[in-house]
């Protein structure tokens, strides 16, 4: 029985990660974002997408939709 609850535990946890991108923002730490020179790169691979964001300025006044429309733009490389 450990073994069943275990495996779907697992699928739980993988549904949500397929769901949820593992995000990393690397930004600077003053100045203001200039989206133009900002890059993205992401990555699927094993079912779990991947993004490296990297800022060309900080992250104040950015929010959380303006960095979802930012990164929307960037294709998915498939691995």
């Amino acid at each position: 029985m450990y073994i069943k609850a275990r495996l779907k535990a697992l699928e739980r946890e993988r549904a949500r990660a397929a769901k949820e991108p593992m995000r990393c923002v690397i930004a600077g730490v003053v100045g203001e974002t200039h989206l133009e020179n900002c890059t993205c790169v992401r990555h699927m691979a094993n079912g779990r997408l991947s993004e490296v964001i990297t800022l060309d300025g900080s992250m104040d006044g950015l929010t959380n939709e303006d960095l979802d429309r930012f990164v929307e733009r960037f294709p998915i490389e498939y691995r």
